[in-house]
Order: C-alpha cells, then sequence, then structure tokens
C-alpha cells in the first residue's frame, strides 16, 4: 500500500471520531500494560535476600521464563516449588558458563558495578530493559526498600 492511496481516500468526520477514540483506548491499554510491568518490577524486596526467596516471589511463568532463558531442559512440568529449587542451585552452577555467553561489555560493567557495592545499587540508571534482561535470567532482580528502587544480586549469586 503506498501513501498516495491513504492520502487519496477520504474519511468521514464520523469515521475520523471512531479512529480517535480507539487509538486513544490503544494508548490507554498499553500505559495500564506498562504501568503493570513498572509494578512488577519495584516490589518490595529485601537486599540481603538468597536466590530461592527472590525466586520464590516470581509467578510460575517468570520461573520457566528463567528456565527457557537458560536452557535448563526436562524440568518444565515441575511445580513451582520444585523449579525454584531446581533453578537455586542450576544459576549459580551456570554463572561461569553464562558470563561467557551472556555478558557484553555494558553488562558486565553493570554486573561489576552491583556486585563491588555489595550485591546492591540504589536510584540506578541502567537500563529497563537490561534490568529485565538479568532478571529474566535469574541473575539479579529489581525492587524497593524504603520507597527507594535497588537492584539486587542475590547472595549465592553475588
Amino acid at each position: 500500500m503506498n501513501n498516495k492511496f491513504i492520502d487519496e481516500k477520504k474519511i468521514s468526520k464520523g469515521d475520523r471520531k471512531e479512529l480517535k477514540t480507539a487509538f486513544m483506548r490503544m494508548m490507554g491499554d498499553l500505559a495500564q500494560i506498562q504501568a503493570r510491568k513498572e509494578e512488577k518490577l519495584w516490589r518490595t524486596i529485601n537486599i540481603d535476600c538468597c536466590l530461592t526467596d527472590i525466586l520464590g516471589n516470581l509467578t510460575k511463568d517468570d520461573l520457566n521464563k528463567i528456565r527457557t532463558n537458560l536452557q535448563i531442559k526436562n524440568i518444565s512440568n515441575l511445580k513451582k516449588q520444585q523449579l525454584i529449587e531446581h533453578l537455586a542451585v542450576g544459576i549459580p552452577a551456570m554463572l561461569s558458563t553464562l558470563a561467557e555467553v551472556i555478558f557484553d561489555e555494558e553488562r558486565f560493567n553493570w554486573f561489576k558495578k552491583i556486585a563491588k557495592n555489595g550485591g546492591y545499587l540504589y536510584s540506578s540508571t541502567m537500563p529497563i530493559d537490561m534490568m529485565i534482561y538479568f532478571r529474566e535470567r535469574g541473575l539479579l532482580f529489581t525492587g524497593k526498600k524504603k520507597k527507594k528502587k535497588v537492584i539486587v544480586i542475590p547472595a549465592e549469586v553475588l
């Protein structure tokens, strides 16, 4: 479809109003989805946390996403608690291999910065997509502590 065709086509006032309404509804829906993602990222978290505790606060879908991203096979049918236990052992065991595969220079520098700070970092400027990337691999997690946003590396990973 070329632009000339779109420019030549006349749209009635009624159709324009419907399109505008649909567009505004869609934008509202997108804002709600974004707000839910933000809420999920910034739940209360303990800075001195263990991997089992943090994984326990995730949904089974979140845990399966970690499992899939780490390419851990044959455990998708486990119940949530069993999956948590398996990941809590598997993630630290895989860390040296993971570091070679998933860390580019920028990710490595962020991870190192948080590790040097004792495993947590308040009010970070780390891009959200990078936070999600690390979270979906079980390496760091986001939350709020005393109403401040914080990024945490679990003790076993640290």
